[in-house]
């Protein structure tokens, strides 16, 4: 078994407790040159490959960060303009309905004109007596009126358009 693994076999052990000093692992090294040498090279040896690892580590670390970088100013982007576009059909459909609740006011005011002068058409079609002064005033007032709603309905159609 060669010195590293038997250094990991005496952690797992608890020979060797956390913040151990290097003095106390240099203590149990074998007590031979041969052997000495031979775990400095293997130690030296797991430096290197560390190193090694290393290397590929930081350019992985850096590529990752622009990467997700990347991703996250897209990400915002796409947000900003999912943004603007919900707010532009937000005022596109409160311009809908402000046309059709004007369409939907000029018809009233169409038809209620329109309701009001076929009863004045009838007035004027079928003999009757003469009309009490009371019965002109509410004839012109509700045709009056209707003139009145039709040219609203009207004069906001026009400005929405």
């Amino acid at each position: 078994m060669n010195a590293p693994a038997q250094r990991r076999e005496a952690q797992l052990a608890g020979e060797s407790p956390a913040g151990a000093s290097v003095l106390d692992g240099l203590q149990r090294w074998p007590s031979s040159n041969e052997l000495r040498e031979a775990a400095i090279a293997d130690l030296v040896s797991d430096v290197w490959n560390l190193m090694e690892a290393l290397k590929h580590v930081a350019p992985a670390i850096h590529e990752t960060d622009e990467r997700l970088t990347a991703t996250l100013v897209a990400a915002r982007d796409t947000t900003d303009r999912l943004a603007e576009i919900v707010g532009h059909s937000e005022a596109a459909f409160k311009g809908e309905l402000a046309v059709r609740a004007s369409r939907l006011a000029r018809r009233e005011a169409v038809d209620a004109l329109q309701a009001e002068l076929t009863k004045l058409q009838q007035l004027i079609t079928f003999p009757r007596p003469a009309p009490t002064p009371w019965r002109t005033i509410l004839l012109t007032a509700a045709l009056s009126s209707g003139l009145s709603i039709l040219g609203f309905g009207l004069l906001s159609a026009a400005l929405h358009h």
